[in-house]
């Protein structure tokens, strides 16, 4: 997935391949269809060029390849015409449903609430000896 995550359009973004991509039998699809183009490099490699990627664009690549073939021996750094870009591995996991974030964030809220009254009644001395209107 290349996303950017700035406030201003990134122009040329590319998006470079060690070696060429139908050479290594590699496919490649590209969601949502934007306007981008494959061009081979002088060394042999191939990079895919998003000609802009405006504030909050995201895009996503998927490759099908096949073993002995991995993910970081296909892809390279990406940059654009602003610089390089930082690479973020994301891992896809389940989303619990929402009845369920909510029922953890109201319990958090209530155990909350009772270690603060604990250290206001520990503060007070109401554990540790009562408190100052019965003295």
């Amino acid at each position: 997935m290349v996303r950017n995550v700035g406030g201003l359009s990134a122009h040329n973004v590319r998006v470079p391949h060690a070696g060429a991509l139908a050479a290594a039998n590699v496919h490649v699809y590209v969601e949502p269809g934007v306007n981008y183009s494959t061009q081979k490099l002088p060394g042999g490699e191939e990079e895919i060029l998003f000609p802009i990627l405006v504030s909050k664009q995201q895009v996503t690549i998927s490759y099908l390849y096949f073993p002995p073939l991995t993910f970081h021996s296909i892809n390279l750094p990406i940059r654009s015409d602003e610089g390089y870009a930082r690479t973020v591995y994301v891992l896809p996991t389940v989303q619990p449903p929402r009845w369920l974030s909510v029922v953890v964030f109201a319990l958090a809220l209530i155990g909350l609430a009772t270690v603060a009254y604990g250290v206001f009644e520990l503060a007070m001395g109401g554990w540790l000896g009562g408190s100052a209107v019965n003295k």
